[in-house]
């Protein structure tokens, strides 16, 4: 599986995806939608990352 993407890359674009869903999730009042579409990107990214692993340990 090749993402064209770097485990740097993708562990700074995770990182910075959960900072953005924290953020969101800290606030009084909260877009729904918005914290689900946030949650399945950090959700994509993880499974990407964790693909990478494991392709490169075969």
């Amino acid at each position: 599986m090749d993402y064209n993407i770097n485990r740097e890359e993708l562990k700074n674009m995770i990182e910075e995806k959960r900072k953005e869903l924290n953020e969101l999730l800290s606030k009084k009042n909260i877009d729904k939608n918005r914290a689900l579409k946030l949650s399945i990107q950090l959700d994509e990214l993880i499974y990407k990352y964790y693909c990478i692993d494991e392709d490169k340990n075969r």
